[in-house]
């Protein structure tokens, strides 16, 4: 246990992005606990990184997030009251858990039983580890696991949200990066890509994939949120 606890947070000092601790993390939880289907929920929807979870049911249920945090409040809550790991069909039990929209929207798709929960708070960072199984329940011993884990899990999300706002450009790609570097510099999109031998609109698709990244709505806000940096301890 002790192994795990440290692999974890080993994993979120050596990540230099979300997606690189999400895979660390679920590689090192299906040796753990063991699960068919694993997610980390962080504001409105799941991890890129999310092992056994179908492509096709996460297009399906973009932007319901919010829906389902409401209808699951009575398993956060005993989470809250259990240390902050819960398995939910425990506390709702099999007929109330199968009426839920999680459960016909995405549980079912995945022909899943039931699901492991770690709700983690850091200094108002807040996320939310989802394990599912198709069959059997989680053991005694897989809860008791991510238990002992609960405290690292919940530090390792913090570091990260912090690590991420003194990289801002840790989830660009190489070309995106460079793309940026000459935004900085006051280069029009024509000059940009004469600078990188690409086309103009191949300039445009690159900026309008920094903006998304960057939560950034114009050039000049791009230019500035790549220039913050982490306060001083």
């Amino acid at each position: 246990m002790s192994d795990l606890v440290a692999e974890i947070a080993a994993a979120a000092c050596e990540a230099e992005t979300a997606d690189a601790y999400d895979a660390r993390l679920f590689e090192l939880l299906r040796e753990a606990v063991g699960f068919d289907v694993g997610l980390c929920i962080r504001g409105d929807g799941p991890s890129r990184v999310a092992p056994g979870f179908d492509d096709r049911v996460r297009r399906a249920v973009t932007g319901s997030w919010s829906d389902y945090g409401g209808e699951f409040q009575p398993v956060a809550a005993a989470a809250a009251r259990s240390g902050g790991v819960v398995v939910d069909r425990d506390v709702l039990g099999a007929k109330r858990l199968e009426r839920t929209r999680i459960f016909q929207e995405i549980m079912r798709p995945h022909a899943g039983t039931s699901t492991l929960l770690a709700y983690v708070e850091c200094r108002g960072v807040r996320s939310a580890i989802a394990l599912g199984r198709r069959g059997g329940k989680f053991s005694a011993r897989a809860v008791r696991t991510l238990e002992r884990a609960h405290s690292v899990l919940a530090v390792s999300e913090y570091a990260l949200s912090r690590h991420g706002r003194s990289d801002p450009l840790a989830n660009l790609t190489r070309r995106e990066r460079e793309v940026v570097s000459y935004l900085r510099l006051g280069y029009t999109n024509r000059q940009i890509a004469l600078a990188c031998g690409t086309a103009e609109r191949t300039v445009r698709n690159q900026l309008t994939s920094v903006f998304q990244k960057l939560g950034a709505s114009s050039r000049a806000e791009v230019v500035a949120r790549t220039f913050e940096r982490e306060p001083p301890a």
